[in-house]
C-alpha cells in the first residue's frame, strides 16, 4: 500500500501544516483524526496521523438494534522522508491499525451453528522502507521497497463452544508477511518498457495449537507499451512461483508463466476502442490462522489457479457527454477449493462473463452519471459446497446513478446517489456437490443524499453532511447475512491549516 508523504499535504511555500477532522453518525458512531506534517530544511520531512472511530451497535431499517455490531477502531501512521539528492528519495513508515469488539466468529455471517460470540482484538502493524529514483540513466523511473507486516488476532469465547468446530475457548493467531518489490521504467523513443521483481514470504501461526504454515511467492515481470499512433499496444509476460509448507508438513511448489496483450485504437478525438487478453495466477492459500488445527493440508499435485480474462470495449466523448462499455469473459482454470478429503485442491473451473456500461454528462454546475455492471459466473467440476456464502456468492445486476449541482456562491455542492442490485436466484448445493434446491437473493434499492460545503470559500475547511439509506430500508447485501444499517445521518468537519 502506498501512503501519502508530507510534501503531498503541504501547500506551495508552506513548511509546516496540520489537519483536524471530526465526524458523527446518527446510527451510531463518532470519529476523530489529527495529522501534523512538515519539512525540516531542504532534505527531511515527516508526518504523523492519528485516527479513531467508535462504532456502537447500529439499528436496522426496522429500528431494531443489530447486536454485536459495535467495534472500536484506531490507527496511526508515522512517516519520515529523506531527499538524498534531487532525483533520489528514501522514506520509512510505521503504520498501525486495530479494532476490537464482541463479534461473531466470521464478521459477514450472522451466526455459525454452535459458535458463541468472541471478544476479539485484531491488530495490523506494517513497517515499510521505500526508495524512489528518477533519471537513473538506464531507467527514467525506479521504485523499490522492503516491508514487514504482522497481523495479531486474539479471540476469547464469551460462551460454551457447543457444536462449534473451534477447539479452544481462546484463540490467538498471527500472520507475518515479509517482502520486497523493485520496478523500473525505461523509455525508448516513443515506447516504454516496465520490468521488475516481487518477493513475499508469509507465515501463519496458531499460538494455541502451536501449528503453522509457510509460503513464499516470487515473480518476475516485463511489459512493453508500444506507441504506433493511432494504436497503443501493450505486451507483457510474468513468471510466478510459489512454495508452500502446510501445518501437516506437506510441501508443494510450482511455477507459472502468465502472458498478456492489449491494444487501444484511437479512432478519432471522440472514439477509441480497446481489446485484450491477460492471464494471471493465484497460488494456493494459507489456511485460516484460527483454524490451523483443522487443516487437512493440500492435495498431491496442487497448482496455482489460472484466470484468463478477455475483454473488448469502447469509449466515446462529445461535448458534455461521455459513454463507455465493455464485455468480458473470464475463465479460471484449476479453481482452488476443498476436495472430498477436505484438502485444498484444484477442483474445477469457474467461468464468468458479463458486461459494463457507463454514461455521463457535465454542463456547468450540473453533473450526472449512470453505470451498470452484470456478470454470470458458472462453476464446473467437483465443486461441492462452493456456492456457500463463505466461498462463492454471485450477485445480481447492479446499477449506480449520481446527480449533483455545484453552486458558485456559497461554495456548496449537493447531490444524490442511487444503488440498485437486482434479485438473483442461485442453486443451493450440498457438500457432495448435489443441488438440493434454490435460493433467491433479494434485490436492494438504496438512496443517499449529500452536501459538501466550504464556508470559508476554499478547500482548507470543509463541512460534509450526508444521509445514507434515505428510505430507511431493511436489507442485507447479497454477499452477507448481516442486516445493514437503516437511515444514517453523517456529519464530518475537517480543517487543514
Amino acid at each position: 500500500m502506498t501512503t501519502v508523504d508530507a510534501p503531498d499535504l503541504l501547500a506551495p511555500g508552506q513548511n509546516f501544516g496540520a489537519r483536524v477532522s471530526a465526524s458523527a453518525q446518527s446510527n451510531k458512531g463518532a470519529g476523530a483524526s489529527l495529522a501534523g506534517y512538515g519539512r525540516f530544511g531542504e532534505r527531511f520531512d515527516g508526518l504523523l496521523m492519528l485516527n479513531g472511530v467508535n462504532q456502537k451497535d447500529y439499528k436496522d431499517g426496522d429500528g431494531k438494534k443489530v447486536e454485536h455490531s459495535a467495534v472500536d477502531q484506531r490507527s496511526y501512521l508515522l512517516k519520515l522522508g529523506w531527499n538524498l539528492a534531487p532525483d533520489h528519495r528514501l522514506s520509512i513508515s510505521q503504520r498501525h491499525e486495530g479494532q476490537s469488539g464482541n463479534r461473531t466468529l466470521r464478521l459477514n455471517v450472522a451466526g455459525l451453528a454452535g459458535c458463541p460470540l468472541y471478544d476479539g482484538d485484531l491488530k495490523y502493524d506494517t513497517t515499510n522502507l521505500e526508495y524512489k529514483g528518477r533519471n537513473l540513466g538506464f531507467a527514467q523511473k525506479a521504485d523499490a521497497n522492503i516491508y514487514h507486516t504482522k497481523m495479531d488476532d486474539s479471540k476469547r469465547a464469551l460462551g460454551p463452544l457447543g457444536g462449534c468446530r473451534a477447539t479452544s475457548p481462546y484463540n490467538h493467531s498471527n500472520v507475518k508477511s515479509t517482502g520486497a518489490n523493485a520496478g523500473f521504467v525505461t523509455a525508448w523513443q516513443d515506447h516504454r518498457i516496465k520490468y521488475g521483481v516481487n518477493v513475499r514470504r508469509e507465515e501463519v501461526n496458531n499460538l494455541v495449537s502451536r501449528t503453522g504454515e509457510k509460503k513464499t511467492d516470487w515473480g518476475l515481470y516485463g511489459e512493453g507499451i508500444w506507441a504506433f499512433e493511432p494504436f497503443t499496444i501493450t505486451t507483457g509476460l510474468r513468471y510466478d512461483h510459489f512454495s508452500l509448507t502446510t501445518a501437516r508438513g506437506k510441501s508443494a511448489s510450482k511455477g507459472q508463466l502468465n502472458p498478456s496483450i492489449n491494444a487501444i485504437w484511437d479512432i478519432s478525438p471522440q472514439w477509441s476502442l480497446h481489446a485484450g487478453v491477460a492471464q494471471a495466477s493465484r497460488s494456493p492459500r494459507l489456511q485460516e490462522a484460527m483454524l490451523l488445527n483443522l487443516s487437512r493440508g493440500v492435495a498431491d499435485g496442487v497448482k496455482a489457479e489460472r484466470a484468463v480474462n478477455a475483454e473488448i470495449g469502447a469509449q466515446w466523448q462529445s461535448g458534455p457527454f461521455t459513454a463507455s462499455g465493455a464485455v468480458f469473459r473470464q475463465v479460471t482454470h484449476d479453481y482452488l477449493g476443498n476436495n472430498a478429503r477436505n484438502e485444498q485442491d484444484n477442483v474445477g473451473k469457474l467461468i464468468n462473463r458479463g458486461y459494463e456500461l457507463e454514461a455521463g454528462w457535465r454542463d456547468g454546475p450540473w453533473q450526472a452519471r449512470a453505470a451498470m455492471t452484470h456478470s454470470k459466473p458458472r462453476l464446473e467440476g467437483s465443486l461441492g459446497g462452493m456456492y456457500s456464502m463463505l466461498n462463492y456468492t454471485p450477485i445480481g445486476r447492479q446499477w449506480h446513478t449520481q446527480l449533483s449541482y455545484r453552486f458558485a456562491q456559497p461554495r456548496l455542492e449537493i447531490g444524490w446517489r442511487g444503488q440498485f442490485t437486482e434479485s438473483l436466484t442461485v442453486p443451493v448445493v450440498n457438500r457432495a456437490g448435489v443441488q438440493t434446491g434454490s435460493q433467491t437473493l433479494r434485490s436492494v434499492i438504496l438512496h443517499s443524499l449529500y452536501a459538501n460545503w466550504q464556508p470559508l470559500g476554499h478547500d482548507r475547511f470543509n463541512v460534509n453532511l450526508s444521509v445514507h439509506n434515505v428510505a430507511n430500508r431493511l436489507y442485507r447485501t447479497q454477499h452477507s447475512s448481516i442486516l445493514e444499517p437503516g437511515r444514517d445521518w453523517r456529519l464530518s468537519v475537517n480543517w487543514r491549516f
